[in-house]
């Protein structure tokens, strides 16, 4: 082989390896109408919350519906307008039925164990819209509220445990995610994510123009872009996954090498390679 058909060769080699890279992932599921998050709990289940039809879904690792949860209403099983969902290591699962003013509190089973609303704790607030949730390590319960402009703390169990107001310099609230003993906030407007200590000091922020979701894992702060997934770590930087575009993505999770992307009405699976 001379050397110009070689370096036609590489080229070739390159081109291909760089489609492989970016091809559209697999769609595993296309069973939903309007996904604002999901919770891939292990390789196994799936967690989705939609919104348009007020439900939370389960599915397994293939993407097969196991059961649904949930339709417009304000009763006992019945969401309005749900806007985020947590999970606690105890599998303890957290809906954000904004439309309700209230958290719902269900067993891996899918049986529901109680909720959080407003009550003479919350300082008697004529609204409470807990817009977007996290859990932490401990198994509390970190919640947004978009009425008051607050971060609110409460335990397994309901109880509030603190509450502070957002410092001034945050701009927008799009996402939020705990890790140890932080909290992370995606500010869409200002394109950063502020990392704030638990008590809601602002601590330090990283670059986040384009940033469509966030999450916390390991001490990690993991970005959602249009065409790959990227972690900070202190001044490290690192991507962990490229894909070709795909239209309307809106939330991600990972676990143990298979990462899961959302769009409005369906989700992707894709691999990526897991670290030391």
């Amino acid at each position: 082989m001379n050397k110009w058909a070689l370096i036609g060769f590489l080229c070739f080699l390159s081109v291909i390896s760089a489609q492989a890279q970016n091809a559209s992932p697999p769609v595993l599921s296309s069973a939903f109408e309007d996904v604002v998050t999901l919770e891939f709990v292990s390789h196994q289940t799936i967690l989705v919350l939609d919104q348009k039809n007020h439900q939370l879904i389960e599915l397994d690792g293939s993407g097969k519906v196991i059961d649904r949860i949930g339709n417009k209403g304000s009763g006992s099983y019945q969401f309005n307008t749900p806007s985020d969902l947590a999970t606690t290591t105890g599998l303890k699962r957290f809906v954000a039925d904004q439309g309700n003013q209230r958290i719902q509190l269900f067993d891996k089973r899918g049986q529901l164990l109680g909720s959080i609303t407003n009550n003479a704790s919350i300082n008697d607030l004529p609204s409470f819209s807990p817009a977007l949730l996290s859990v932490n390590n401990f198994g509390e319960v970190i919640a947004y509220d978009s009425d008051a402009k607050r971060i609110l703390k409460f335990s397994e169990n309901g109880a509030l445990l603190d509450h502070f107001s957002l410092p001034k310099g945050i701009k927008s609230v799009d996402d939020i995610e705990t890790s140890g003993a932080k909290l992370y906030i995606l500010d869409k407007v200002a394109k950063v994510v502020h990392e704030l200590t638990e008590n809601g000091l602002l601590v330090s922020f990283y670059p986040a123009e384009n940033t469509l979701a966030i999450r916390a894992k390991d001490d990690r702060i993991y970005l959602l872009k249009d065409t790959f997934v990227e972690y900070f770590q202190g001044s490290n930087r690192k991507v962990i996954s490229t894909f070709s575009k795909i239209p309307d993505l809106r939330a991600f999770d990972f676990h143990k090498g298979i990462l899961i992307l959302a769009t409005k009405n369906a989700l992707y699976r894709l691999n990526y390679e897991l670290e030391d």
